[in-house]
């Protein structure tokens, strides 16, 4: 990163704190009202370039600083990203907050779009002036934002968010008019577009996270699928040519240990229940055979299309495992925590059910505890964000809801998922630092 460190200045016109954009954990901690959610807020909007609602906070600027180079954008000049940002825009539709926007890097560039632009006539010479001598600044800034930080935050802010309304949740944070959910509708525009466009999990709840689940299942089979046209394709190609060569590396594989009856298996569990199960295995086995005679000897016609086939559906089985191992690994842990009386499972189909050990009943996300809940939010917004970069985690009093056992071993959990370029947590809880040493702590306020 161009930067790895950014400083919140002046909170509620006082001290400075100063935060990595990667690396160990770091913990807010200190009395209400000393400015931990302030610190968190403020990290989460200048990452993500939400300078407008930065502006509304309590702090006089923020800094970035890496590689012997540091950056500060006063309060004051906040505006001026959203200023510049229309001036460039060189349409008169509005832009997807979805999209990226990257600054040409000198004004000498950027003066060229801006002069065409209706908006420069809008605004006065004083303001005009300002932007010039700021632009080049800013855009160092708005283009390491817009490239490195925004689509890698994941935001949980403090709330029972498994308990409130969602329009209350909104209102609450942004002081916005109370919204109506859609009929029939699973989630709230503002809701998911605040997750898509920031990263910030406002709230959730069984449908949300049902659908982030269901839509990386269906992800998974629709890859699946490709990959066994690809497949099909493949195996006509080789009949067509004869070239079967591929299955060399194969071949040794296949005869190693039970590897033959494994990948059966597997194939197994993507397959229709008609399968004749029994009889595939024999002819494998005797193919095994022969290749395990020295030397093997030439193959059959049909012993060499069942080799390549087989080495084929060896090769898509690993790409499904490939992509079905962020569920399992989200099942995995989510186990951890269930304890004794449920259970977390995946299906060949990638579906993910919790069951009742007692009555093996799959149960409805609304028959878990209040701390189940939010176990289960964390790990699925971490694990199964759509970003394969490492994320940067703000997690605001994440001890909610939590037993003291959760709390120990929270972030250790999300840390072990490797999804993390580093975690930075507001906290009042003991139990979250305590395996912590002191350098990991930022105190505010009197503790």
């Amino acid at each position: 990163m161009e930067f790895d460190q950014i400083s919140i200045v002046g909170v509620f016109d006082g001290a400075d704190f100063t935060l990595p954009l990667q690396g160990p954990p770091k913990f807010l901690v200190g009395p209400n009202g000393s400015g931990k959610t302030t610190v968190i807020k403020a990290v989460f909007f200048a990452g993500t370039g939400q300078w407008d609602r930065l502006a509304s906070l309590p702090i006089n600027g923020v800094e970035f600083t890496g590689n012997g180079r540091g950056i500060t954008v006063e309060k004051a000049d906040f505006i001026l990203f959203s200023r510049i940002d229309r001036l460039l825009q060189t349409t008169s539709r509005p832009r997807s907050s979805l999209n990226k926007r990257f600054w040409p890097e000198t004004w000498e560039e950027a003066e060229k779009t801006i002069r065409k632009s209706r908006m420069a006539q809008r605004y006065p010479k004083s303001v005009m002036e300002q932007i010039e001598s700021e632009y080049e600044l800013l855009a160092i800034v708005n283009n390491f934002t817009q490239r490195e930080t925004r689509d890698r935050i994941l935001y949980f802010p403090t709330y029972r968010r498994v308990e409130k309304d969602l329009k209350d949740l909104v209102n609450v944070d942004t002081q916005e008019d109370v919204f109506e959910l859609e009929s029939g509708s699973n989630l709230s525009s503002q809701i998911e577009n605040r997750y898509k466009q920031f990263g910030e999990v406002i709230g959730f709840g069984g449908q949300d996270i049902a659908l982030l689940i269901d839509e990386t299942a269906e992800d998974i089979r629709q890859k699946a699928r490709v990959a066994l046209n690809e497949h099909s394709i493949g195996f006509l190609e080789a009949l067509v040519s004869a070239d079967l060569s591929k299955t060399r590396h194969f071949r040794n594989y296949l005869v190693r240990a039970d590897n033959a009856n494994q990948l059966i298996d597997k194939i197994q569990r993507y397959a229709p229940s008609t399968m004749k199960v029994d009889a595939i295995k024999n002819e494998v086995s005797r193919l095994v055979q022969k290749l395990k005679g020295q030397p093997w000897g030439r193959l059959r016609q049909k012993e060499d299309m069942l080799l390549y086939y087989l080495s084929e559906l060896h090769t898509l089985v690993e790409k499904v495992e490939r992509e079905s191992r962020p569920l399992l690994s989200m099942v995995e842990i989510l186990n951890e925590y269930l304890g004794s009386t449920k259970t977390a499972s995946m299906d060949a189909q990638n579906n993910v059910a919790i069951y009742d050990n007692n009555t093996k009943n799959p149960l409805q996300f609304e028959e878990l505890s209040s701390g189940e809940k939010q176990i289960v939010a964390f790990f699925a917004f971490l694990i199964l964000h759509e970003n394969n970069d490492d994320l940067i985690v703000l997690l605001d009093e994440p001890e909610l809801s939590l037993s003291v056992s959760w709390q120990k071993k929270l972030i250790s959990d999300m840390l072990k998922t490797r999804r993390c370029l580093t975690i930075i947590s507001a906290t009042h809880s003991p139990f979250i630092i305590e395996s912590y040493p002191l350098e990991h702590l930022i105190a505010l306020g009197h503790e």
